[in-house]
């Protein structure tokens, strides 16, 4: 009765989404690539596809993992369904020819309708917490299995899904498979409405981190000359806000190291402008990556990354990392990029989020949270301050994530009933 009556609502505010998206792709350029897919309009494909519906950027890049599995396991053609346009562009510059990528639709009856119809799917893969109820529901009826790989409830998340309980049971109910992170999430998704026999552990995609490869020789020697002859911080994934804590805590250790220097990389790459308005308000001087020359960069205080696909790599490049997300209320990001590089991490306070992989790395001593920046300034300064144990921390981190990777084969087999 609720599902239906959900249905109903989305087909009379129809209207009203498609003016919101034709404002936004007025107002917003990067809306507009592939922006038919929302209502529809699925690109086609030779034979009938596996579907790996994403959220954003951040899911896009835990999910490689397993696509590139798939299709190395022979599985193709594969379809790349993201939420946003961000994560749209990471998706096409990740996967390229080896995969179809496209928006996903909203969640009303018609328009899932013709993008199934369009698309074929023979597997449906939703990742971590993409739950749409007349979409499981559809793609059902039509006798598509649908999967929840990567599963994860965060406290806020489950909270608010309980709400919702009565729309989204029987969506869950018809689900063939949920692999989550871990059993507190398998619980999570039982107490929703999943089939308990169909539900079960396959350990976090996270820990599966590849190292990224090195950027061109030009870009590798920007940072070089931004780094020669100092000691580097690198700050990923930040927020509003953590800009000026990471300006404090420079300020607090440069008396002790002045040749200090910081690399930041916001999360979301339109908060730029604001994240250097912080750091120069707060007495750094920021060069971005996209307008460093050999000329300017080393007269820095602060290399602000302002470009997609360096973050990973440039977190090997610092002695302590820092992961954003985590002073703001954000729910924490990545912890596990920078571990794997064999740097130690800090984090802020909340981190929901990443509650798995915090722990695991906070257990090997290779991870402490914080609650200021005070606080974040005196762990740095502690590893800073002691090369061989900073060192043999970094090699802790890496060997602590190697030690929980196996997600994605454990994930490929369970899926392989389904790709037969």
């Amino acid at each position: 009765m609720i599902l239906s009556l959900y249905a109903v609502l989305g087909i009379v505010l129809l209207p009203v989404a498609g003016l919101v998206v034709l404002v936004g792709c007025l107002l917003k350029p990067d809306w507009r690539p592939g922006v038919a897919a929302r209502f529809g309009w699925a690109p086609r494909t030779a034979a009938r596809p596996i579907v790996v519906w994403c959220a954003s950027v951040g899911e896009v890049n835990t999910a490689q993992h397993l696509i590139r599995a798939l299709l190395a396991a022979g599985a193709a053609p594969v379809t790349v369904t993201v939420f946003t346009p961000s994560g749209l562009a990471r998706a096409r510059e990740l996967f390229g020819e080896s995969a179809t990528v496209c928006l996903a639709p909203l969640d009303i009856a018609p328009v899932v309708a013709g993008w199934l119809r369009r698309q074929q799917p023979r597997l449906v893969i939703l990742f971590e917490t993409e739950m749409w109820p007349w979409f499981i529901r559809s793609a059902r009826r039509r006798d598509i299995p649908v999967a929840v790989v990567n599963g994860r409830l965060s406290d806020r998340s489950f909270k608010s899904y309980r709400l919702l309980r009565g729309l989204l049971t029987p969506s869950l109910a018809r689900l063939n498979l949920v692999l989550a992170q871990n059993e507190e999430f398998v619980s999570r998704f039982v107490a929703l409405g999943a089939a308990p026999e169909r539900a079960g552990v396959s350990g976090s995609l996270k820990f599966d981190v590849e190292t990224a490869g090195a950027p061109d020789e030009d870009v590798r020697a920007l940072y070089r000359g931004f780094g020669a002859g100092r000691r580097l911080l690198v700050a990923g994934s930040t927020h509003a806000g953590e800009e000026s804590r990471l300006a404090e805590t420079l300020r607090r250790l440069r008396p002790t190291w002045p040749n200090l220097a910081l690399i930041v990389a916001p999360r979301h790459l339109k908060r730029c402008d604001e994240a250097a308005r912080d750091l120069e308000a707060a007495g750094c001087r920021v060069v971005r990556r996209s307008q460093a020359r050999p000329e300017n960069v080393a007269a820095a205080d602060v290399l602000l990354i302002d470009v997609f696909g360096e973050l990973s790599w440039a977190y090997g490049l610092g002695e302590a990392a820092f992961v954003g997300g985590s002073f703001a209320p954000a729910g924490g990001h990545n912890v596990l990029e920078p571990a794997a590089l064999g740097v130690p991490v800090a984090v802020g306070p909340l981190t929901p989020n990443f509650r798995q992989e915090v722990e695991a790395l906070r257990q090997a001593g290779v991870l402490r949270q914080v609650k200021d920046g005070a606080e974040l300034a005196a762990v740095f300064h502690e590893w800073l301050a002691d090369d061989s144990r900073r060192f043999a921390r970094g090699e802790t981190a890496r060997l602590t994530v190697q030690k929980h990777q196996g997600a994605t084969a454990r994930t490929l087999a369970a899926l392989q009933p389904f790709l037969s």
